[in-house]
């Protein structure tokens, strides 16, 4: 139900980027250009991979950076490749290239299967263009190209630190037999929007080869309960006695079992699973005697939970006929926005009258500063837009939700940072057969809840055997 994206690495090159720096002395026998004076770059390192590359480079080479022998050397920090790349390393970002403006039709469409429903007649470039032979147009503004690209980036994108789209700029492609400057810009911001608006992470924080994995087994989780997750909870646990509202901040496990500290006392086991989010472990609001393996810790940045916020109507009947279990992927129109927004829209789950609004990553960080009202207006003036002008009048409640505030989740749910998917398994190992960790973060399902509770079962019966 919920798409959430690959990370979209973005690059122009031009090659008068420096034509203006440098100065020629006048009256000189010698010329001689003068450079000006170097200026020392810091990188903020945020912990993600691409960041931890960065931070580490002064620059990256892109001029030469497409010599793939070379990727290994200190010299060379980027590359990239229309059919192979070299693996990620700690040295270097990979990314595919992607052609979108144009295509080669003489090589059968190998590496963009389905490009040929786009492709024009016209030939895009002249004779010293079409150096991989003939070269036509794609027709980029076609109603489905959108979904297509989205498609092909998530496919290609595996394994890599993310895309390069080439040709990624406005002012060429008139020249080239393409479309002018202003429809360039247009679709360009439009594809971003098409990659980027089904994520509940931000595109550059997250891992393709995690969204591939498994799948359609994520997608045929329930999603929905009637009577709410809640309820159906405590009618499975009934029997089983649980200690609500207590908070942890110790498990010492430095002798041969283990002992939870709460602000309730203390709770002495043989062993534990260990449920909280890996926003909650990150910020190291529990702490542990000893500290965990520096691979566990580093488990829990690596698989890091994205922002999502939800907006909850309830109306009186639905307004739209028939519709149940019914999810929407819409695009926010906004002059003013700082990045491609996107709404995720589920309406009628279960037969509940209920309209739920999904706007994540740093759109939904960015809506929600402006308090749970506004949030609520933005949310019901876009139903507005979709379905009519007369709906709120049978609207009975709504409600807004912000997990990323939430000190006991700090996120919605857990994803793996581009190049950081094999971590999953680290965080699902157990620590010194004493601490075991569950929750949707550990689950192939990762993200629903019957991944979570999969995840606890799976643990308990590893405890047992």
């Amino acid at each position: 139900m919920r798409k959430i994206l690959l990370i979209l690495f973005f690059l122009s090159v031009s090659s008068q980027l420096y034509a203006a720096t440098c100065k020629v002395k006048d009256n000189s026998k010698i010329r001689e250009i003068v450079a000006p004076k170097a200026i020392e770059y810091f990188r903020e390192n945020s912990g993600n991979r691409i960041d931890s590359v960065l931070a580490n480079r002064k620059t990256i080479n892109l001029f030469r950076a497409w010599r793939s022998w070379d990727l290994g050397s200190k010299n060379y920090g980027l590359g990239w490749g229309a059919q192979g790349v070299t693996p990620p390393t700690s040295t270097h970002l990979s990314l595919r290239e992607i052609y979108w403006a144009y295509t080669y039709p003489d090589q059968n469409y190998s590496d963009q299967v389905g490009m040929e429903k786009f492709a024009l007649k016209s030939k895009w470039g002249d004779k010293a263009w079409q150096e991989y032979g003939r070269t036509l147009n794609v027709d980029y503004t076609h109603p489905d190209f959108l979904d297509y690209i989205a498609q092909l980036v998530k496919s290609r994108a595996e394994d890599l630190d993310g895309v390069i789209f080439d040709l990624w700029r406005n002012d060429n492609h008139s020249y080239y037999g393409g479309k002018s400057s202003s429809t360039v810009k247009k679709y360009r911001y439009k594809i971003a929007k098409s990659i980027r608006e089904e994520m509940g992470k931000d595109f550059t924080n997250y891992s393709c080869k995690d969204f591939n994995y498994d799948y359609e087994i994520r997608e045929s989780a329930p999603w929905h309960c009637k009577e709410g997750f809640g309820s159906l909870v405590v009618d499975m646990f009934k029997n089983i006695p649980v200690q609500l509202n207590t908070k942890v901040s110790k498990i010492d496990w430095s002798g041969s079992g283990v002992k939870v500290l709460t602000d309730k006392g203390e709770i002495k086991a043989n062993k534990c699973i260990l449920t909280v989010s890996t926003g909650v472990l990150a910020s190291d609001q529990i702490k542990f005697t000893p500290n965990l393996p520096t691979e566990k810790q580093e488990s829990f940045s690596k698989i890091s939970m994205g922002h999502y916020n939800r907006l909850t109507f309830k109306f009186k009947k639905l307004f739209k006929k028939k519709a149940k279990d019914t999810y929407l992927y819409y695009r926010v129109d906004s002059q003013n926005a700082k990045s491609p927004e996107g709404l995720g829209i589920t309406i009628n789950p279960s037969e509940s009258k209920l309209c739920m609004c999904d706007p994540g990553g740093d759109f939904g960080k960015e809506l929600l500063k402006s308090g749970e009202q506004a949030s609520l207006d933005f949310g019901m003036s876009e139903l507005k837009k979709i379905f009519g002008n007369k709906i709120d009048k049978d609207l009975i409640k709504s409600h807004s939700v912000d997990w990323s505030s939430n000190p006991l989740f700090l996120g919605a749910w857990a994803s793996a940072e581009p190049g950081a998917f094999e971590y999953r398994e680290i965080l699902r190992n157990s620590v010194g057969d004493r601490i075991y960790f569950a929750g949707e973060a550990t689950a192939k399902e990762w993200g629903t809840v019957a991944g979570a509770y999969d995840s606890g079962i799976i643990q308990a019966k590893n405890i047992l055997a």
